[in-house]
């Protein structure tokens, strides 16, 4: 078999779950397809066995494991099932969800060592804070802001490395950046020789930094990986804790002591350089390299059983292929092209330069440079500074633990959105503690506590957030210079805010800088709510199908859910400042039947809208009106009907359209309503046009949803006759299962409580009514002819009805709700309120 034609077999096949069917529709223009959607079985045993020989990976034991991960990948919610599968195999797979943190020591190791690498990021930063106290002095730029701040920026990073000497290779080459550039700083004899030692930092702390992240997220499962990469920016929060410790040992040394606070920084690189080697090889990168015996191998250390490691390469494989593909033969100028032309892989890139920048907006690597600065400024002494500085160290440590847990469950974009405006206050009230009297006891705890409620909040936010977020959204094929571009941000922002802060300290005052810096956070949250999607628990191939969506798209879902919990708040906040409804049971004789009807009101001075529910709905449907901002000025009255609900009738065989009408006149002849906006859906609908019929001059408008206009309207009431049954229980436990699984939006959650409200005796003479009075009257013609303004409401699902263009020429007001059948109130309540208040505000005012 030719290698393209194994590699066409091995392809993802357009399977598609229905259930993802609309998203698609949102994510076809992605660079490529998403395994876990479009994920094809191997044709035969035979093609297994082709694969694994091309690869060396001929033995059976690994053919078989590579079959049987194959198809634990296509079904990873179903796995129980596979035969193929052996209970050991699902004893593994089962406990992937029960004990998702038990994982290899090869695993953790590789983690481990990432996260003492990332260390020396945090340490170096803490170094140059302390430094900052002294070395502007020895070399006479302490009035020279900007200087200090150049000192201070880092610098850039790149893809080839990576791409030439794996993940392992290029965290050991970073390594040596990290150790003699560092060591270097403490002899240097003026400021542009610190400055050039620093420069040459800023290049392997680039490329480290860009590399460590990718390294982690690659080798880490899906459900946990958050945790693991998490790892990163808790070991550059112990870094920092470590530094500032550091810098109190050497603070009493004088003049030389900034050279040893930069130089320290050296010591955790040493172990990584030695031990970086006895780590497993990111597989990613091997197969990437055709290095597919390697790759299992790795993964083989990286997961509990061969099966898993084999499920993983297939995965893998699959994103390759395709990836493959779509980027063979191209060169590096092309590829990063491609990350600002390519949808999904320009979505990524944005949504991870928001994130870095958004880390830098938060004022956290300000503090950490600048921290002993700030607590100078606040009139602390050398020591103190160092002391305050120890604290926010240890503050921003013991609070990034808890990302490790809730990253992969609260979620990253929650945890942002979260914690944002929280850093904001805090800096804001940071600043204004600096405008209290110098004298004052409380200034300076007051500004220590703010600032390290700061850390506290960026601890589980955006501080292991943004290595985690560049690390996952790149596909594999431009993953290393998608994560470089991103430090490439990281880097530059950091830089322009490095060289900034210390002039804007000196001319706006720490009041001013922390205030522009609060409205940076805001900012940040602001853009990562309208473009930043949620990553957590999916798998780094899935990550395509999720930068498939246009963020546009994305930031309209977003907003109308925002809307929508407003709202919701609105109802409640509503109800609890004590505008309620009032409920009362009232006792009426109709046609010589006792009733018992359960009304519900909340009546104002206006004219109120009368509402007539639908069979099996109640009197509740519309109840938010009494609290709807446009609505409310209304008022809202209705009742449940007989034969529905908590209305008692000791006669229910004479429950019918008839009926109900009359029921509807003595209803409003009791309240003593005279004029009303009518309102009726479904059964109700068909109650209200008769109502209106016989009483034009008391009805000021009339919203129909879906009531019964002609024969077709009958779909539910007409199964009285197409599914005879002599049981009225009989029929309507079928007539609920029928509703149940109709599959029509809302449908299933009427018929949920469709028992409670509706007494069987009722169903046959409202449903033979119903379908008469559809069949035989002329009922579009009674509505069309109707003397006040009408509005007609109905679903989507509804849009096919044969009246509806007859309805607009005779001047009736259509209202179609998208997303919804013959239930809106159920579908899309906030739809069909907005609708209605268009209607009579427009009624107003004519």
């Amino acid at each position: 078999m030719s290698k393209h034609s194994l590699e066409e077999d091995l392809k993802p096949k357009s399977v598609y779950f229905n259930r993802r069917r609309s998203m698609f529709e949102l994510t076809k223009n992605c660079l490529v397809e998403s395994p876990i959607l479009l994920l094809g079985l191997p044709k035969s045993i035979s093609t297994i066995a082709c694969f694994a020989s091309a690869r060396n990976l001929d033995s059976k034991t690994v053919s078989k494991h590579f079959r049987k991960g194959a198809l634990a990948a296509q079904n990873p919610n179903n796995f129980e099932d596979l035969s193929e599968l052996t209970e050991e195999d699902k004893y593994h797979l089962r406990r992937e969800y029960t004990h998702k943190w038990h994982l290899p020591r090869a695993l953790y190791f590789s983690i481990g060592l990432c996260s003492l690498g990332s260390a020396i990021q945090g340490w170096d930063n803490t170094g140059a804070n302390g430094a900052n106290l002294s070395f502007p002095q020895e070399f006479g730029i302490e009035d020279n802001a900007w200087l200090v701040g150049v000192i201070n920026s880092g610098a850039w990073a790149s893809d080839p490395l990576n791409n030439w000497l794996g993940r392992r290779g290029t965290i050991f080459v970073t390594g040596l950046f990290c150790v003699f550039p560092v060591l270097a700083q403490g002899f240097t004899q003026n400021w542009w020789g610190l400055m050039l030692c620093r420069l040459f930092m800023g290049l392997g702390m680039g490329v480290k930094i860009s590399t460590i992240p990718v390294f982690s997220a690659e080798v880490s499962p899906a459900s946990i990986r958050g945790g693991l990469v998490t790892s990163f920016q808790l070991w550059v929060a112990f870094g920092i804790l470590v530094g500032f410790c550091s810098n109190l040992v050497f603070y009493r040394i004088g003049p030389l002591a900034w050279r040893f606070q930069l130089s320290a920084a050296f010591v955790p690189a040493i172990p990584v350089l030695i031990f970086v080697w006895f780590c497993p090889e990111s597989p990613r990168w091997l197969m990437k390299k055709y290095r597919y015996k390697d790759a299992f191998a790795s993964f083989c250390r990286l997961r509990n059983t061969e099966l898993i490691a084999a499920r993983e390469l297939y995965y893998a494989h699959c994103q390759v292929v395709t990836e493959r593909d779509a980027f063979s033969g191209k060169s590096l100028a092309h590829r990063v092209w491609e990350l600002f032309t390519v949808p999904r892989l320009r979505r990524a890139m944005i949504s991870s330069a928001i994130i870095v920048t958004s880390q830098q907006f938060s004022g956290i690597n300000i503090m950490s440079f600048y921290s002993s600065t700030i607590f100078s400024e606040a009139g602390y002494s050398t020591r103190d500074c160092l002391l305050a500085s120890l604290g926010f160290g240890l503050v921003t440590f013991v609070f990034a633990l808890p990302a490790v847990f809730t990253m992969d469950t609260f979620g990253r974009r929650n945890l942002l959105l979260f914690t944002f405006p929280n850093m904001a206050w805090c800096l804001l009230a940071a600043g204004c503690c600096f405008l209290l009297p110098t004298g004052s006891e409380a200034r300076v705890p007051l500004i220590a506590f703010f600032v390290y409620l700061f850390s506290a909040f960026y601890g589980p936010g955006i501080g292991p957030i943004a290595s985690i977020y560049f690390s996952e959204a790149f596909p594999l094929s431009h993953r290393e210079l998608g994560a470089a571009f991103t430090i490439c941000v990281n880097n530059s922002i950091g830089s322009a805010l490095s060289l900034t802060f210390p002039s804007l300290l000196k001319k706006t005052t720490p009041t001013g800088a922390f205030g522009f810096y609060a409205g940076l956070n805001i900012l940040a949250f602001l853009i990562i709510f309208l473009v930043v999607p949620e990553t957590k628990q999916r798998t780094l191939e899935e990550l395509d199908y999720t930068f498939g969506v246009p963020i546009k798209t994305r930031a309209v879902s977003d907003c109308l859910k925002v809307l929508q919990l407003t709202y919701i708040l609105y109802f409640f906040f509503a109800f609890t400042i004590g505008m309620s409804l009032t409920y009362e049971t009232v006792a009426l004789q109709v046609q010589g039947v006792n009733l018992e009807v359960s009304t519900v009101h909340s009546l104002t001075s206006k004219t109120p809208i009368l509402f007539l529910h639908g069979f099996g709905s109640c009197k509740e449907d519309l109840a938010d009106v009494h609290i709807h901002p446009y609505l409310k000025q209304y008022g809202y009255i209705a009742y449940d009907a007989p034969g529905c609900g908590q209305t008692k009738s000791d006669t229910l065989s004479a429950t019918d359209i008839p009926f109900l009408v009359a029921t509807a006149e003595a209803f409003l002849e009791n309240f003593k309503i005279t004029r009303f906006h009518l309102m009726g859906h479904s059964m109700g609908g068909l109650t209200a046009l008769y109502l209106a019929h016989r009483n034009p001059d008391r009805v000021l408008s009339f919203v129909d949803i879906k009531g019964n206009l002609a024969p077709e309207d009958c779909f539910l009431s007409r199964q009285i006759f197409t599914f005879k049954s002599d049981d009225p229980e009989d029929f309507f436990n079928a007539f609920i299962d029928r509703t149940r699984t109709s599959g029509s939006y809302g449908s299933a959650l009427y018929a949920s409580t469709l028992r409670a409200r509706v007494r069987v005796e009722a169903v046959r003479p409202i449903f033979e009514s119903m379908v008469q009075l559809s069949d035989e009257a002329d009922l579009l013609g009674m509505f069309m002819g109707l003397p006040f303004p009408r509005m007609f409401m109905f679903g989507w699902e509804m849009r096919g009805l044969s009246y509806l263009e007859q309805l607009k020429k005779g001047g009736v007001e259509l209202a179609q709700i998208e997303e919804c059948g013959h239930f809106p109130m159920y579908s899309s309540p906030l739809e069909m309120y907005r609708q209605v208040s268009i209607f009579l505000d427009m009624i107003g005012r004519n």
